[in-house]
């Protein structure tokens, strides 16, 4: 399966999750104008400003998750690399280029 194709299978199963599955977020706080921030964990989300361009899009947010669950996928592929090398980055391809 290719990136694109990928992310929009990871975008649909975030769609058809009902709303009474999805958890409820910890907390919201109004700023000076009404405007409400959801809070989740340590993370804050200023409802209201999303944005694709110039043009208000909340499906921003579904594009973020998508992403965010290829980096996880990276991350854990090249962590186990590192794993079953015996924790020994030697030898093993762990990104494009290497730092010191």
């Amino acid at each position: 399966m290719d990136l694109k194709t990928a992310r929009a299978a990871i975008e649909a199963i975030l769609a058809s999750i009902p709303d009474e599955e999805l958890p409820e977020f910890d907390r919201v706080e109004y700023d000076r104008k009404g405007l409400p921030t959801v809070w989740w964990g340590g993370s804050g989300y200023c409802l209201g400003s999303a944005k694709s361009g110039e043009k208000r899009d909340p499906l921003v947010y579904r594009a973020r998750g998508s992403w965010d669950a290829v980096e996880a996928e990276m991350t854990y592929r090249a962590d186990k690399r590192l794993h079953d090398n015996g924790d020994d980055p030697r030898g093993i391809r762990l990104a494009k280029t290497e730092g010191e």
